[in-house]
């Protein structure tokens, strides 16, 4: 009896003891992502700038047509350097509660039939078709229009990002009594089940999505999942796409 006591006293104190290790586990690998992400971000910015120290070195020697090549490669790059700091700010604003939402009430089906104007030139330029699908009449609901456009032109370039040339893009609108869904569906790699409950994190990159097409952050759906709550949604992710919602059935 005395032996069986003891080694269920063993037991329960090696089953505390593993409990108490876990969230140092968890702040070790919230460390390294952390690690990881500040890597990341030194990479994109140094990436985007070589470009631009190189054209700006060969000014002085360079002709009129070197000229206009060297002045649309440094447009771009710092276009690009500039979406990065955009994203890395509104993810800072969004950890710490600084978002400021102008809301009112909008037409949903009109917000994404912008949001399709805005992205179809890089779709289209990938091979790729953008298909909206739409209910009857206007879909309205409160919400930052600005805020809310960017939510959804992230969800599409995401789904871009990751589709094959010549594959299709889905946006899909759902009007429920007490809700609303649209889903982003695309031809792509999907997300490994494993990385399906981290892909809003911020840094949060698939090792395969990585190398299927690796430029960014990986803070892109990060910020849809800060600004998607700030409206009081949600957003999830499934193998085949993601899913927004606003309101609650």
């Amino acid at each position: 009896m005395r032996r069986r006591q003891a080694s269920r006293r063993a037991s329960a104190w090696r089953s505390s003891r593993i409990t108490a290790r876990c969230p140092g586990v968890d702040r070790l690998r919230r460390y390294r992502e952390h690690s990881q992400g500040v890597a990341m971000v030194v990479h994109e910015l140094r990436t985007p700038l070589m470009p631009v120290l190189t054209a700006a070195a060969l000014l002085g020697s360079a002709s009129p047509t070197q000229l206009l090549h060297m002045k649309g490669v440094i447009e771009r790059k710092v276009e690009h350097l500039v979406r990065l700091v955009d994203d890395l700010m509104d993810v800072s604003r969004a950890e710490s509660g600084k978002f400021h939402l102008r809301i009112k009430t909008l037409d949903l089906a009109k917000l994404l039939r912008s949001v399709h104007e805005t992205c179809e030139p890089a779709i289209t330029a990938r091979g790729q078709r953008l298909e909206l699908r739409l209910p009857h009449g206007p879909v309205e609901l409160p919400g930052d229009a600005e805020r809310l456009r960017q939510v959804f032109a992230n969800l599409v370039f995401n789904a871009c990002k990751y589709t094959p040339e010549g594959g299709r893009i889905a946006v899909e609108v759902e009007v429920f009594v007490e809700s609303v869904v649209v889903s982003v569906s695309d031809g792509g790699i999907g997300i490994d089940a494993a990385m399906l409950p981290r892909v809003f994190d911020a840094f949060a990159q698939e090792r395969r999505a990585t190398r299927y097409n690796g430029d960014g952050l990986g803070l892109g759906l990060a910020v849809v999942r800060e600004l998607t709550e700030a409206h009081g949604g949600s957003v999830v992710a499934h193998s085949a796409g993601l899913g927004w919602e606003a309101g609650s059935r």
